[in-house]
């Protein structure tokens, strides 16, 4: 997929006509960021929509720890920066690629003109933002009143739901964040994801079928616990 094809996978822009995606595609530049390199970071000032044509970025802040707590994982066809265009702001968050990651980016200031010959677009991005909004909210949440078992579990079937793939001996899904990411979003530590898996392994929920691949056995047990 050619950076130009990028505001057809983009859900805000899906109700629009082939002659507009066309003029949107026109407006857009590439950009390239390896593994590990930081996109945005906190203070920046926001220009452009970060439209996502390919690869994954976590979008993070900096506790009082000096600990990295992941607010939500975005990939292909995903966008952010959005809730700029509403309100001159700088940024308050990190947003680092977690593999090479191309980038289509859309200036605010065409960005605003394509509202305002599509205002319908607005709504949509309003809703965007409050869903990520409850998002955060509910990890806050479960974070200071669910125990990492749990919390844990809710997020691998949060997973399976979108991008499990069903087999005949259960749900196959792919781990494609590290231990250690899986960490920094649940609000816990490496060592203690380690051997909360290992426990549902041995409460014959899940089966590891390689280090970044697991097999959900018993999905209504799954749901259980």
């Amino acid at each position: 997929m050619e950076c130009k094809y990028c505001a057809q996978v983009v859900h805000i822009f899906k109700d629009l006509n082939e002659e507009e995606l066309r003029a949107i595609s026109g407006m857009t530049k590439e950009g390239f960021y390896a593994k590990g390199n930081i996109i945005i970071n906190e203070g920046d000032r926001i220009d452009n929509i970060y439209i996502i044509h390919k690869g994954k970025i976590k979008v993070y802040k900096i506790n009082l720890d000096g600990k990295e707590q992941i607010l939500y994982i975005l990939k292909d066809g995903d966008t952010f920066g959005e809730n700029s265009i509403f309100k001159e702001q700088k940024a308050t968050f990190y947003a680092e690629a977690m593999d090479d990651v191309k980038l289509c980016l859309l200036s605010k200031e065409d960005f605003m003109g394509i509202i305002s010959r599509n205002p319908e677009i607005a709504l949509k991005i309003m809703n965007y933002l409050l869903e990520r909004l409850q998002n955060i909210e509910s990890l806050v949440k479960d974070i200071t009143t669910e125990d990492v078992k749990t919390r844990l579990l809710s997020m691998i079937l949060k997973l399976a739901d979108k991008e499990g793939i069903k087999s005949s001996d259960g749900i196959k899904l792919k781990l494609y964040l590290s231990r250690e990411d899986i960490a920094n979003l649940l609000g816990t530590t490496r060592e203690t994801i380690s051997r909360k898996l290992h426990e549902l392994e041995d409460d014959g929920i899940i089966k590891f079928l390689s280090n970044k691949e697991i097999l959900l056995k018993d999905i209504e047990k799954f749901k259980e616990n």
